[in-house]
């Protein structure tokens, strides 16, 4: 599960697990899964992008509005980057 995830020592199931590699910042991995949890619940599962439709996103400089930028190219959209 996610709970405990500020502690120390957690004990979890590996399947639970990322693998990191040794060449990343463990501080910048640890982000992904927020920036690209958040832009991907919200475009693909919340608002259903479809491939041909246009993705507006605000922001996009930062670390959620940089992966809705790599999402929606991904799922086929066209997408105007404003930061």
């Amino acid at each position: 599960g996610s709970l405990n995830s500020y502690a120390e020592k957690v004990v979890v199931d590996e399947k639970d697990l990322f693998v990191v590699p040794p060449e990343c910042d463990l501080v910048a991995a640890g982000g992904l899964p927020i920036a690209f949890g958040t832009s991907h619940v919200g475009l693909v599962h919340r608002a259903g992008l479809l491939s041909g439709q246009v993705l507006l996103v605000l922001g996009a400089a930062g670390g959620v509005g940089l992966s809705a930028v790599q999402i929606g190219k991904v799922c086929g959209a066209t997408v105007i980057a404003v930061a």
